[in-house]
């Protein structure tokens, strides 16, 4: 009996639809069974979730620890476990695994001295494997960190290195040849005219090189090496000199040039097309993009947007990543990228970044500044006024200690092991030499008052009401502390009294001394709301440069407010995940008196919808009244 072939046939235009709709069943049957790649973003805690990264055929299965502490055969089961419910989920939709093309890494760290480095397979030794179509056991080969593996055209390692994909350029092994190597000995090898070299070029191995530039990083040195090798051979089968002027080889032909590629050129374009595309997106590269960023400002402890540091003197904190190759391509090329996003703020006034701080002062060399940064990591800092007490006088007598303690913090940071002595030593000199300018810590410039909610968490209550603070005790206990003299003034000390069950409503987050061995002396009230910093002056500069309006259209707009004719309309639409909201205030249909602002809709963790932009709307419909409130002082009425 004949056997009836299954699946769609080769250039059937409903192959696609039918493999989407299959890999979406697949996906959700993977899900449904266990956790794969799951990260929360560092500052706005957004939880960022990858099961699988497909296309056709080519499917990368991911799992990551759940915490930092999670064994690392926990991790390998798991991922022996995703593998046997992937292949059951593709068999069952007609498919099948082929052992011998699966291949797979395991990226863990190795600390030493506070310092880390990628573990081998000598080190971590572990294996999985996975069941043939004839239900035999065979183990898949496992790839060191360093080693890459060609996927849709790319190849990059695990750890980032860029020699795998330049080798698949470059290389000159008879009988594995590169795909530069292969090209020009096509064109050695054949009589072809100077203008058919030019085409082959740029049809052909211009646009292979081109097409793995967005995702790579490939540092400005490799790309030499590849434009050397390519136009040596490439301009005299042209019939142009070798040694022709660069600006001539790669100005645009509008410019009477050649307009060859120049890779790293090229590169910093499709990557900088890319960010912009995307940064400001849901999309899971917008995510992506969004997530390393937050990591990067905590990592390198700057609170100034990545791309207007310079990448000289702050690229070395960082870890080489996708990002910050685009950031050192951007000082390299002397540009900038602005934009909104969420980062790190000073919490009081006359506060600053650790970090910018110890740069500016150029006090310290790399590697000590790389010793003071591993210590602020570990103790979970950003701000100066992470490390002050709650009067903002003097450094907490904890980060001035030989054995300091790490704080609570709501952000998620990089994981960073107890450093050694000497980078404390380079820690408590930054301290002294560097942020307080004295030995005992005490503030020169002390911190003013409290602008917005810190991102350190507290034990400690205070209600004003009661006069009386509060310490979690447990789990559903609190123990009561009471003023201990008459004044029950706030910054007095309070005395352990006894313990409850349930807090006041009216308790705020408090700062609060415990160097005593019984009573304790309350520094500050933290506030709980969160002020947005992702603009300068907490966005107010950045609103009014989009607001329209006189100072004669102000006064005559508060006098139709007052008569009862003033008509305030707003709308907001968002599209590609950008929303934008337009408003008006004016009188009747006979008025010409109006006051009326565009603006772009702040992101958020959430999705932007348009019920979100038509409420910014309406925001800045009261932002602007408010704005004439406090200039014009008007006297306030009712809105009808």
């Amino acid at each position: 009996m004949q056997q009836i072939l299954q699946g769609s046939i080769q250039g059937n235009a409903a192959a696609s639809p039918m493999f989407i709709a299959i890999s979406c069943v697949l996906l959700q049957f993977l899900e449904s069974y266990l956790q794969g790649f799951e990260i929360h973003t560092a500052i706005t805690l957004t939880l960022l979730t990858i099961a699988a990264v497909m296309y056709v055929d080519d499917t990368d299965l991911l799992v990551s620890a759940k915490s930092p502490m999670e064994p690392l055969y926990y991790v390998v089961a798991r991922m022996q476990r995703s593998i046997k419910i992937w292949r059951k989920g593709v068999i069952q939709t007609g498919g099948a695994l082929r052992p011998e093309k699966c291949k797979w890494s395991l990226i863990s760290f190795k600390w030493r001295n506070g310092k880390w480095r990628y573990g081998t397979i000598e080190e971590d030794r572990a294996k999985v494997h996975l069941r043939n179509s004839d239900g035999e056991k065979v183990e898949i080969e496992r790839l060191e960190s360093h080693q890459g593996l060609m996927g849709l055209g790319v190849c990059i390692a695990p750890d980032g290195n860029q020699m795998e994909q330049i080798k698949i350029f470059m290389n000159d092994t008879p009988g594995n040849e590169g795909k530069i190597t292969t090209w020009i000995n096509n064109v050695r090898s054949k009589f072809l005219r100077p203008h058919d070299v030019y085409l082959s070029a740029f049809r052909s191995i211009f646009k292979t090189i081109e097409y793995v530039l967005p995702a790579t990083s490939i540092s400005i040195s490799e790309a030499k090496l590849i434009e050397t090798k390519l136009y040596k051979a490439m301009l005299p089968k042209m019939g142009v000199a070798r040694n022709i002027s660069l600006a001539y080889r790669y100005a645009p032909k509008r410019y009477q040039g050649l307009g060859c590629l120049e890779v790293h050129v090229q590169q910093y374009c499709e990557k900088v097309k890319m960010f912009l595309f995307h940064s400001n997106t849901d999309t899971q590269l917008g995510q992506s993009i969004k997530a390393n960023l937050e990591t990067l400002h905590l990592l390198v402890g700057a609170n100034t947007p990545i791309f207007q540091l310079q990448f000289q003197q702050y690229g070395f904190l960082g870890e080489t990543s996708w990002l910050t190759h685009l950031w050192h391509m951007n000082d390299t090329m002397g540009f900038t990228l602005q934009g909104l996003y969420t980062r790190p703020h000073i919490i009081r006034e006359h506060d600053f970044p650790l970090m910018e701080k110890l740069v500016s002062s150029d006090s310290m060399t790399q590697k000590e500044m790389l010793s003071v940064n591993r210590c602020r990591i570990y103790l979970k800092v950003q701000n100066m006024s992470d490390i002050t007490n709650g009067m903002g006088t003097s450094v907490e007598i904890n980060y001035m200690s030989s054995n300091p303690l790490p704080s609570e913090s709501k952000y998620v940071w990089p994981n960073q092991p107890k450093p050694p002595s000497n980078d404390w030593k380079e820690w408590r000199k930054a301290v002294i030499e560097v942020w307080s300018c004295n030995e005992q810590g005490i503030l020169q410039q002390p911190m003013g008052p409290i602008v917005c909610a810190s991102h350190q968490k507290t034990q400690w209550t205070y209600s004003d009401t009661m006069k009386k603070l509060y310490r979690i005790f447990s789990d559903n206990q609190f123990l009561v502390y009471e003023p201990s003299n008459r004044s029950q003034r706030r910054n007095s000390t309070f005395t352990p009294s006894h313990r409850c069950d349930q807090l006041p409503l009216d308790v705020q987050k408090a700062k609060v001394n415990t160097n005593t061995s019984i009573n304790v002396t309350m520094e500050s009230i933290l506030p709980e709301t969160t002020i947005n910093f992702t603009s300068d002056t907490h966005g107010e500069s950045t609103f009014f440069k989009h607001v329209s309006t006189t100072s004669v259209n102000e006064h005559q707009i508060v006098q139709l407010i007052k008569d009862g004719n003033a008509i305030a309309a707003s709308d907001g639409s968002v599209k590609y995940s950008i929303g934008t909201a337009s408003w008006i205030i004016t009188g009747d249909k006979s008025s010409i008196t109006e006051i009326q602002g565009s603006h772009g809709v702040p992101p958020s963790t959430s999705t932007m919808t348009s019920h979100r932009a038509e409420l910014y709307g309406i925001y800045a419909i009261l932002n602007m009244l408010l704005a004439l409130e406090k200039s014009l002082t008007f006297q306030k009425v009712d809105l009808k």
